[in-house]
């Protein structure tokens, strides 16, 4: 990774975890495995301050502009 994580979240039984990146980017670790590097959506939150993990399935990540993306299962999605 190039940059610092703004913030790192796992879920309880850490089989999820995000770090939050830049520029719409974040870290994922599943099950122990290698942390991938995913684009939320183009132009989604050049700053992203927090994320949220739920449990091994549904993580949240908020931009700084107040957009939420989800991550369930292993798709990433942008609400309207």
């Amino acid at each position: 990774m190039d940059v610092a994580p703004g913030a790192l979240v796992l879920s309880p039984d850490s089989r999820l975890g995000v770090m939050t990146l830049w520029d719409g980017r974040v870290a994922v670790g599943r099950d122990g495995g290698p942390w991938s590097v995913a684009q939320l959506a183009p132009g989604f939150g050049f700053s992203m301050p927090s994320a949220a993990v739920v449990d091994a399935g549904c993580a949240f990540v908020l931009a700084a502009d107040g957009r939420l993306a989800a991550l369930r299962g292993r798709a990433l999605s942008q609400p309207p």
